[in-house]
């Protein structure tokens, strides 16, 4: 966790912010790898900072560090910083501008003149992100801001915001890896409010929709911008210092140190992230190893239902390069399966 600046090294910061944004689908690993990085002296790992308005500010959920939002100093600096009194914030423009930037938007996101439009109806949003990011880089005096928000249509909308620099790095995982860990129990710890169980969507659910963000993050930025890096998480894990290496490279620094205390484990301390995963709480060393449980657990129905959905994906990633034999024979099976498949992860997902 990068320490608060003083006034002096703050006031010393010149030039654009760096954003390192972290796009693609949910559960691919971005909290682990947000809050190693976030270990890096100039770094400042925020987390899923889009919902900032919501999940804190609003609700009051617990910062990374372990306080609630409202009790964690460096968020009332920053808030200080950026709006003042923010008892007087107007919330109601900034939730609604949230909503339009959200995961509903994926496909419309990806083209361009859609996005302006988009972006030209938001401006008290504009506004008040533009002064807390900014605000963010003053109080913490960090080089780079480690943003795991994960939608491109958001990525591309800080592109838009004067000072910001932003360097995207597109995470993704094997679908079936990840419509696995939907599956599982994940609960979010309450603050102000109730911690509440996240929902479980159906892999086919999952699927669709981690192939349309992945379609989503390479339409935006792609392999020929010069500030993007595809990373699959299975590479991440098997040669982890050679890969944060290549992260660095992205976002143009050079620190003295990773926080690694091993080949393949690292320590990480508390953050100050506002939202993700609940695993944002782990603190202390860290073997970096592959969670392969859903190869013996995620049931062939479900392993048909990712397949039947995201097999132009998982083949483009090298994730598989002919279907396996479970999926040609239980593609019929999925077709059947009586599981409802409800609308897309909503606000209790982010």
């Amino acid at each position: 966790m990068t320490a608060p600046a003083d006034s002096e090294a703050a006031t010393k910061a010149s030039g654009p912010i760096k954003i390192l944004f972290v796009a693609g689908p949910g559960r691919v690993g971005s909290t682990l790898l947000g809050g190693m990085l976030g270990q890096i002296e100039g770094f400042f790992y925020v987390g899923e900072l889009r919902v900032i308005w919501r999940r804190s500010i609003r609700e009051n959920r617990p910062c990374g560090c372990g306080q609630t939002f409202a009790e964690c100093e460096i968020w009332r600096e920053v808030l200080r910083e950026a709006f003042g009194d923010v008892s007087k914030l107007d919330l109601a423009p900034l939730l609604a501008a949230e909503r339009k930037l959200s995961i509903y938007r994926t496909i419309s996101g990806m083209f361009p003149s859609r996005r302006r439009k988009l972006y030209a109806s938001v401006d008290e949003y504009r506004d008040a992100t533009t002064k807390l990011y900014h605000a963010i880089g003053k109080i913490t005096g960090c080089r780079v801001i480690v943003d795991t928000s994960h939608l491109p249509i958001y990525g591309k909308f800080l592109e838009s915001l004067d000072g910001l620099d932003v360097r995207a790095l597109h995470l993704t995982r094997d679908a079936r890896a990840v419509a696995y860990s939907w599956r599982r129990v994940k609960v979010q710890p309450g603050g102000g409010e109730k911690s509440f169980e996240m929902r479980r969507p159906h892999p086919a659910e999952t699927s669709m929709w981690w192939s349309l963000i992945n379609m989503a993050t390479e339409r935006t930025w792609g392999p020929t911008h010069p500030h993007y890096l595809f990373l699959r998480y299975e590479d991440f894990i098997a040669e982890p210092q050679p890969w944060t290496r290549r992260i660095m490279q992205l976002v143009d620094e050079s620190p003295p140190r990773l926080p690694f205390d091993g080949e393949r484990s690292v320590v990480l301390g508390p953050t100050h992230c506002v939202f993700g995963n609940p695993g944002r709480f782990k603190y202390g060393s860290v073997p970096l190893r592959s969670d392969d449980e859903w190869r013996g657990k995620l049931k062939r129905t479900h392993r048909a239902a990712v397949a039947a959905v995201a097999w132009p994906w998982l083949k483009k990633y090298g994730y598989f390069k002919t279907p396996p034999a479970d999926v040609r024979a239980d593609t019929a099976a999925s077709a059947n399966n009586t599981d409802a498949v409800s609308a897309a992860p909503n606000a209790r997902n982010d």
